[in-house]
């Protein structure tokens, strides 16, 4: 709800690791997106995304797409987005460079969601910066 009420009218928005659709979902019921682009490289999840879309009456807003998010990004999606969803700690730092692919020319925001183990010395934050920093 929080990335969704941060969402400005006319958006568009690549969900990298989209699942059922929820996060797409949820900004179109509570925002004014142009387009969500909900990517999931699950079969089942992909099923199911498109069905959730077709419930609540979300087709033309948000579309559906099974595949690899990289693999999307680069043939169909680079360029378009305003903002990038990367729900998926598990891959998120593996996939930024598509993330910023995405991203229009004069830029946007990608939520950015990763694991870091810290120790109590440690700020988790500032190590996330610094290994994106690196990558980016």
């Amino acid at each position: 709800m929080r990335i969704a009420q941060q969402v400005a009218g006319g958006e568009t928005v690549v969900n990298m690791f989209a699942g059922v659709g929820c996060f797409s979902l949820i900004m179109v019921k509570h925002s004014n997106p142009l387009r969500v682009y909900s990517i999931d490289v699950n079969p089942a999840a992909a099923h199911f995304m498109r069905e959730n879309t077709r419930l609540n009456e979300a087709y033309g807003v948000v579309v559906p797409i099974l595949g690899d998010a990289k693999k999307i990004v680069e043939q169909r999606l680079h360029g378009i987005a305003d903002r990038v969803l990367m729900p998926l700690p598990e891959k998120a730092f593996e996939y930024l460079p598509y993330a910023l692919l995405a991203l229009k020319r004069t830029g946007g925001l990608v939520h950015y969601y990763d694991f870091e183990h810290a120790k109590k010395d440690e700020s988790p934050v500032k190590k996330v910066k610094a290994k994106v920093d690196q990558k980016t």
